[in-house]
C-alpha cells in the first residue's frame, strides 16, 4: 500500500511539472508576428479581466477574443467567439 502511494504521488508531480511546462503554448509575440488582430480596450465578460490584454479577429461575421497575460512573457490565457449579435465595432484612432 505504501508504494502504491508513493508511485501515486510521483505521478502527480510528474503531471503538475509536465503541465506547468506546457502552460505558456502560445505567446503573444508568436501571436502578434503571426495573426492580424485588432486591439481592444479591455476583455470582455467571460475572459480575464485583471492583469491580463485582449486581441480579436474578425472571420466570418464572428469576432474571436484573445486574452494574454500581461506578466513576464505573455501567455494565452483563453479565446472567446462572439457571434454578430454580441459585438460592437468601434473604430478610433491612436493618440
Amino acid at each position: 500500500m505504501r508504494k502504491a502511494a508513493y508511485v501515486a504521488l510521483a505521478l502527480s508531480l510528474s503531471i503538475t511539472h509536465a503541465s506547468q511546462a506546457l502552460a505558456c503554448t502560445f505567446t503573444y509575440k508568436a501571436f502578434e508576428a503571426t495573426v492580424p488582430h485588432l486591439d481592444l480596450d479591455a476583455c470582455p465578460a467571460g475572459l480575464p479581466q485583471a492583469k491580463a490584454f485582449c486581441r480579436a479577429t474578425i472571420a466570418n461575421g464572428n469576432m474571436n477574443v484573445f486574452a494574454f497575460a500581461e506578466d513576464g512573457d505573455p501567455c494565452l490565457l483563453g479565446v472567446k467567439t462572439l457571434g454578430t449579435d454580441e459585438y460592437h465595432v468601434v473604430m478610433k484612432p491612436r493618440i
